[in-house]
């Protein structure tokens, strides 16, 4: 996806299963991050891996995080709409 004559990005669906039609292109000043650690295990960052026995090649892979933004810049924030011809 070309956003102008400088500035091209790379563009990849994290999941099919999951359709989306807006891209939110944030600069670094348009907010602030809070991560939350989990209340178990007190880590920002969870992990899971859980095989099956039957077919020990096939896992299911959780990752989570609970994050916060709270936006400080409103005009640091662009919505690119997909559906509208943006390529």
């Amino acid at each position: 996806m070309r956003i102008d004559d400088d500035t091209e990005l790379k563009v990849i669906h994290s999941s099919n299963l999951t359709p989306f039609e807006d891209i939110i292109v944030l600069d670094k000043t348009a907010g602030i991050w809070t991560f939350e650690p989990d209340e178990k295990t007190g880590e920002r960052l969870i992990v899971e891996i859980n095989d099956y026995d039957a077919d020990k090649f096939k896992v299911d892979l959780l990752v989570k995080t609970v994050v916060n933004f709270r936006i400080v810049d409103p005009k640091a924030i662009k919505i690119l709409k997909l559906n509208e011809g943006v390529q």
